[in-house]
């Protein structure tokens, strides 16, 4: 779990297959709550209207927690990051800001005041999930991606990557597999399409190890599932 903790200081369903029968629409507010490598344990938490959006994401780890927030605004489907904050057992960790007028990027650990062209539309892990789920996968332009530490300027080279099952609530639950590489790290998403295509696989591999987080459950636009 080390791995994927430093990399965050850092998307046809089967309907037979899945564990419901009518698909749910994309929502504009939900509430993910997932489980993870050793005993580790996550809620996500995502919101949108037509001009902006929210994702704020908490770790909760054996004596320890850490906390991730994007924002920004909305244009269409595409989201336009603003901010990028890792907090720390409730202490600033690492940030990044997003000057669109200027094309810049102002990041850095707390104190710190690096400065980086923007190029395309910057992600990070949470971010890019959303912004998959938001376009079926289709994705482009993303050329920068950041855990608010560093800015990494490559392309994340998007694909799917097929169709698997996942269990959530004790059923098959069908997910829509994208991954997305930048450098040796893999990251993976799964979306469920009948789910409103919410994360609910979120797979990241990094020096031959896989950290993975599972959905466990979902409220969305205030329905439980």
């Amino acid at each position: 779990m080390q791995h994927l903790i430093k990399a965050l200081g850092l998307t046809t369903v089967l309907l037979a297959s899945s564990a419901y029968a009518e698909t749910v629409a994309f929502p504009k507010t939900a509430a993910l709550t997932y489980s993870g490598n050793g005993g580790v344990t996550a809620t996500m938490g995502f919101n949108r209207s037509t001009s902006n959006y929210n994702i704020n994401t908490t770790f909760k780890i054996p004596l320890y927690s850490m906390q991730f927030r994007s924002s920004g605004g909305m244009n269409g489907n595409t989201m336009i990051p603003s901010s990028y904050s890792d907090t720390r057992r409730g202490k600033l960790y690492a940030q990044a800001k997003f000057n669109h007028g200027s094309k810049t990027i102002t990041y850095g650990k707390a104190g710190e005041n690096k400065t980086a062209t923007m190029r395309g539309v910057p992600m990070d892990l949470f971010s890019l999930a959303w912004q998959l789920a938001l376009n079926n996968g289709k994705v482009s332009g993303v050329s920068q991606f950041t855990n608010g530490k560093k800015v990494y300027n490559e392309a994340t080279n998007i694909r799917a990557a097929g169709t698997q099952n996942v269990k959530f609530k004790g059923k098959p639950l069908s997910v829509n597999m994208y991954r997305a590489t930048r450098g040796g790290d893999v990251m993976e998403y799964g979306l469920a399409p009948s789910l409103g295509n919410i994360p609910a696989l979120i797979r990241y591999t990094d020096d031959g190890k896989t950290y993975q987080l599972n959905l466990t459950a979902a409220t969305l636009d205030g329905k439980k599932y």
